[in-house]
């Protein structure tokens, strides 16, 4: 291309349009690697007798920004253009690790099994060389020991550089930021929006209310969610002849191999979606199906025989299941499925179990309430709902307004199958049908955060809405509706969120205020005390409450949240 050639696309736009898309599909792709890496590598470390190294993080972003910038040179952009976007994402991080450090997690899990994981990877736990006993733990060993550690151990290599233990969500802020570039990237490139449609499809597509709860959070669902989508938009861009090969198999591997070892249900859907892609290969191109088998079956086995070894391998060895304590002999599986369940779930089936949590209230309906029924498309419908100041929402888990997509979306699809059901092509029956299996094939798959694909399932059909001249109009007042429910969401859950932590950080104001020794009742929260340690707070830790003098609990982690108790007295 001569220099002139070069001065004419610049003037026609055509030069930034190509390298903004471009810059988007980098952008997930270096998220991507951010997220993966530090499991991934430390992992390595941990299989070599090595703790968690504190520099990991900076090394790993160092490596994946040059990474970044090469590709940015390789494709001959205005150095102006490589250090502005470079700029962007670090300021993008930057920003999302402020906000994770300063908005505490007070959700119960959150506080208890997922922070003590982290903080005992941080503090030196080898998983691969050492299985945890009672007394090394707040409580949560059955669950620290034998639950997938991918997220732990990635925001234990944040929490090690940072020596902030909640600066570690930052992990949760980095999967959504690489699920929505690589949203971006996919609707500009494959389905051809303008990129207005395309922001805003984006961002209904990956801030899921699951990820919209959990950001505050040391839940997993809200990864799991993200990373579950990332996998999906990777391989639509390898079928699109978008990706190249090496890419594909490169961003394939670190995300299967996370994702497997995020959750144990995760490796059911990496397991559904390789057998769903090698039927689909098989049809099409036997040659490709059988390479299909061999890079599939070669990530499965290394997700769970080398980066799973502490989980699915120790598990099967000591356990006799690779998923205990979910499954196998003295499992706690039922116990944590049917806890939540609402009185008038006992007894139904999954399928009428989903009925009612999508059409309820977004009430509290734990035993021994009630599911509530909502009344559609009206005034109380909408705005009654507290179900979202928690990380775990449970009835109508995807938003106040998602029992009206639903509904919608039932009518979008009876006009597709009677004025258009050409739409319904090959790929696309199968894509759906693939999600929808992955989803039924969970027992409480009513709860949004045990299948957070239902709302990529969800915004898959929208976009078939949008794609089709019959239902344009119908796709585009749903993907509005959509964009109101999430704000509904996060007004709700993110203001609860930094309530609490301003209720909390008052009190550790007025601990420091009175110049005296705190005196701490140990409860089973264990990482409570790094939050006292990290705000400055002398305090002596107890076993045993006292109980001679009125105890004072901290504001919004006792009771159900922790055990713990102050008294003060001179030093």
């Amino acid at each position: 291309m001569t220099n002139i050639d070069l001065d004419m696309e610049i003037k026609t736009g055509l030069y930034w349009k190509v390298k903004t898309e471009d810059l988007w599909l980098q952008s997930g792709v270096f998220f991507l690697f951010l997220g993966t890496l530090p499991f991934l590598l430390q992992s390595l470390l941990f299989i070599a007798g090595f703790g968690v190294a504190d520099l990991l993080f900076p090394f790993i972003l160092i490596g994946v920004s040059a990474y970044y910038g090469g590709f940015c040179i390789s494709k001959k952009m205005p150095v102006v253009i490589i250090v502005s976007w470079n700029f962007l994402m670090i300021g993008m991080l930057f920003a999302a690790g402020l906000i994770s450090m300063n908005v505490y997690d007070f959700s119960y899990d959150g506080m208890w099994y997922h922070q003590d994981a982290v903080r005992l990877l941080e503090q030196g736990w080898n998983p691969y060389h050492h299985i945890l006993s009672v007394g090394e733990t707040a409580g949560s060993y059955l669950f620290v020991n034998h639950y997938p550690k991918a997220v732990w151990t990635s925001e234990a290599v944040v929490y090690a550089f940072s020596n902030k233990l909640e600066s570690a969500k930052i992990i949760n802020w980095i999967f959504l930021y690489a699920s929505f570039c690589l949203s971006a990237y996919t609707l500009r490139k494959v389905f051809l929006f303008g990129w207005f449609w395309t922001v805003l499809i984006g961002l209904m597509i990956s801030f899921n209310p699951v990820v919209i709860c959990q950001l505050f959070s040391f839940y997993i669902d809200g990864i799991v969610a993200n990373l579950i989508l990332c996998l999906l938009l990777i391989v639509l861009l390898y079928i699109k002849g978008v990706l190249s090969l090496p890419l594909f198999l490169v961003l394939l591997s670190c995300t299967a191999i996370f994702l497997i070892n995020t959750k144990f249900t995760a490796l059911v859907y990496v397991c559904i979606f390789s057998a769903v892609y090698f039927a689909y290969q098989w049809f099409l191109k036997k040659r490709e199906a059988i390479r299909t088998v061999y890079v599939a079956g070669s990530i499965v086995a290394l997700g769970v025989l080398v980066f799973g070894y502490p989980t699915y391998v120790n598990n099967t060895l000591t356990k006799g299941h690779p998923f205990y304590p979910i499954m196998g002999e003295d499992n706690v599986g039922g116990v944590i499925l049917n806890t939540p369940n609402p009185t008038n779930f006992r007894g139904r089936n999954r399928f009428e179990q989903f009925n009612l949590a999508t059409f309820a209230k977004p009430l509290w309906s734990r035993a021994p309430e009630s599911s509530k029924s909502k009344a559609l498309f009206t005034i109380e419908g909408i705005t009654i709902y507290d179900e979202y100041k928690r990380a775990d929402p449970e009835m109508s888990g995807f938003g106040p307004l998602f029992a009206e997509v639903v509904f919608m979306l039932l009518g979008g699809i009876l006009i597709l199958l009677v004025w258009n059901r050409k739409v319904f092509t090959l790929d696309i029956c199968i894509g759906l049908a693939t999600l929808v299996f992955s989803i039924i094939c969970i027992p409480a798959f009513w709860h949004a955060r045990y299948a957070p694909q239902i709302w990529t399932l969800v915004c898959g059909v929208i976009l078939l809405l949008l794609r089709t001249k019959y239902t344009a109009w119908l796709g585009y007042t749903i993907l509005l509706i959509q964009l109101v429910n999430c704000s509904m969401v996060a007004q709700q859950n993110w203001n609860t969120q930094i309530q609490k932590t301003q209720e909390l950080n008052a009190f550790f104001s007025e601990l420091k205020s009175k110049n005296k020794l705190s005196v701490i009742f140990e409860g089973w929260t264990g990482s409570f005390g790094i939050k006292l340690k990290e705000n400055n707070i002398p305090y002596v830790p107890v076993r045993n409450a006292y109980s001679e003098n009125a105890f004072v609990y901290f504001p919004n982690v006792g009771g159900m949240c922790g055990a713990y108790v102050v008294k003060t007295r001179t030093n």
